[in-house]
Formats: structure tokens, C-alpha cells, sequence
């Protein structure tokens, strides 16, 4: 139960002078070495999980990309056309790129490695990607920028749209015209910007309850955005109405995973572990109770709308 590493953890404490403490303490909490309780939990965890697989009506897949002798993770997908996606690709041993992942013969090619970058999507519209990059400070290495890139997919033309700036996850509208992206200020007031393609701030709206905004995406139907919002109660879809400043809830909030939103229609995707596996999940953009996509073994994320 929740109560064994207190106890062990105390009576550690109490005999702090012996030569394995922990170890005595876990032995006289449970009844049995740290060895005998690897085994006995994961025991337990392993007939769950096989219980759970044994359950499961797994979906039918199909790969894209050709399987080889090296570890690859293909992660943020994005379609250019119809034969043609867009993916940060990573692996052990390989500096993170972004590659083109052509559809009908499996193959890929890389054509740029950016900056630094945390775990947050790229988004790509109408020939042109964009992502954000975190640059330290030229001397005080702790203090740490955010900033947005740009690039046009037909001539490879790159170019920073901000400079010192505090940005994170940037996301096109349709049009290509335009990107929001999540701004945390330096007396951590939380934000989301609307910038032109020069870079130029365009609207700066902030969160209800300076909540923190996780990877906005576009309505391409309501030009909504709508993103993860997450605060002392968990994490939850919302959708913002830029031209009124509206805030409404799409989902409620919970402390399950929520991550990666996609508007599709009337229809939002994300990804959930509410099932104990990452899958895909999606809801009305209106609000409802969401339904389960996919049912993968190992799990699913990242769903993007796509017609091969």
C-alpha cells in the first residue's frame, strides 16, 4: 500500500547507524528483500497488463515508414500533400531532425536539424513549417529564450521570427498566414500570441487564472483555437474565441494525460492515457464526452487528418 515507503523510509531514519539500512527497513516492512518485492510487483503488474492485452481489440495499422535494423521514433507527423509527411525524427546516436517521409515507398530523407529543442510539435500550412528553438543566453547560461523559426518547404528558405523572446509551441492557421504560440513572460503571466509571419506581435491574449496553455492548434471551421489548459486540477481541452477573448471548456478537467489536440471539422483529436495505453481519443469541439479512436497495444499519439 501507500504506506510502505513511509514506513520504510522512517525506520531508516531510526536506524540510520546500520550498514543497509533501507534494506533492513524494507525486510521489516514487508517480509521479504528488495528483490523478493521486484519480483512480487512486477508479477503483480505483469498478469494486469496481460490481462488488459488479452482484452483489447487492437486496431488495424498500417506503416508507413520501412522497418530496419535501427531505432527510429518518427514523432509530430504532419501531411504536404497527399504522398508526402512532415515528422521530427530521433533515435540513439542520431541528432534530431525533421524529415520527408514519402508515403508510397516508405522511405525518407532529412532536410533540416534545428536547434535545441524541448518536446513540443512543429506545425506545418501551405508550403511553410514552423517550430521554436531554446537558445541560452550568450552569457548567463541559465537564462534561457524561446524562440520561433520559420521555413518555407519549396526553397528551404529559414528565418527566426523573434529574438530573445519566450515562445513555445507555434502553430499556423490554414492559410499559412499567420501563428499563434504559448508566451510565458518573465514575471510568469501566461499568454498566447498571434504573430504575422515577419514575427510582428500581432495579439496578445492572456489565460483565465494564468493557467498554463499547452500546444494551440487552429479551427480551421471557427478559427478557434483550442489547446490544453493545465492548473492545480489537472489538464483540460479549451477552446479561445480571439476576435470576443472567449474561454470555454471543451472537456473536463482531470490529472490523465491529455496532449497533442488536432481540429478536424466539429471534431477535436488528442491523445489520452485514461485507459492506462496512450491512444487516440476525440470529442465534439462543442463539448461532450470523448470516445476512444484507436486501440493500440503499445500505444498511439499525434493523429493528424489525412487522405493517401
Amino acid at each position: 500500500g501507500n504506506e510502505l515507503w513511509e514506513k520504510a523510509v522512517s525506520q531508516t531514519g531510526r536506524h540510520s547507524w546500520s550498514l543497509t539500512p533501507f534494506n533492513r527497513a524494507i525486510r521489516q516492512t514487508t517480509g521479504t528483500g528488495k528483490r523478493g518485492l521486484y519480483a512480487s510487483v512486477f508479477q503483480q503488474w505483469q498478469q494486469q497488463w496481460r490481462a488488459q492485452d488479452e482484452r483489447l481489440q487492437k486496431s488495424v495499422v498500417d506503416s508507413l515508414t520501412r522497418h530496419g535494423n535501427e531505432y527510429l521514433n518518427f514523432k509530430y507527423p504532419q501531411a504536404i500533400d497527399s504522398q508526402m509527411i512532415v515528422a521530427e525524427m530521433t533515435g540513439p546516436g542520431i541528432v534530431r531532425q525533421f524529415v520527408r517521409i514519402d508515403a508510397l515507398s516508405g522511405r525518407y530523407e532529412a532536410f533540416h536539424v534545428p536547434g535545441t529543442r524541448d518536446d513540443a510539435p512543429f506545425s506545418v500550412s501551405q508550403g511553410m513549417m514552423t517550430w521554436a528553438e531554446l537558445e541560452p543566453h550568450w552569457r548567463w547560461e541559465n537564462q534561457m529564450f524561446g524562440n520561433i523559426y520559420l521555413m518555407n518547404l519549396f526553397s528551404g528558405q529559414t528565418k527566426r521570427l523573434t529574438s530573445r523572446g519566450r515562445y513555445f509551441a507555434p502553430a499556423l492557421n490554414s492559410e499559412g498566414s499567420h501563428l499563434a504560440a504559448v508566451f510565458v513572460g518573465d514575471d510568469h503571466r501566461n499568454a498566447i500570441h498571434l504573430l504575422n509571419l515577419d514575427g510582428e506581435l500581432l495579439e496578445s491574449i492572456a489565460t483565465p487564472d494564468n493557467d498554463f496553455p499547452v500546444t494551440p492548434v487552429w479551427s480551421e471551421a471557427t478559427h478557434d483555437w483550442v489547446m490544453v489548459l493545465l492548473n492545480d486540477d489537472g489538464k483540460r481541452l479549451v477552446a479561445l474565441n480571439p476576435i470576443n477573448q472567449s474561454w470555454r471548456d471543451i472537456t473536463h478537467a482531470s490529472f490523465t494525460q491529455m496532449r497533442l489536440p488536432k481540429v478536424v471539422g466539429d471534431e477535436v483529436y488528442f491523445t489520452s492515457s485514461v485507459t492506462g495505453i496512450e491512444n487516440i481519443f476525440k470529442v465534439a469541439l462543442d463539448g461532450g464526452e470523448p470516445t476512444q479512436v484507436t486501440s493500440s497495444r503499445f500505444g498511439a499519439a499525434g493523429a493528424i487528418a489525412w487522405t493517401p
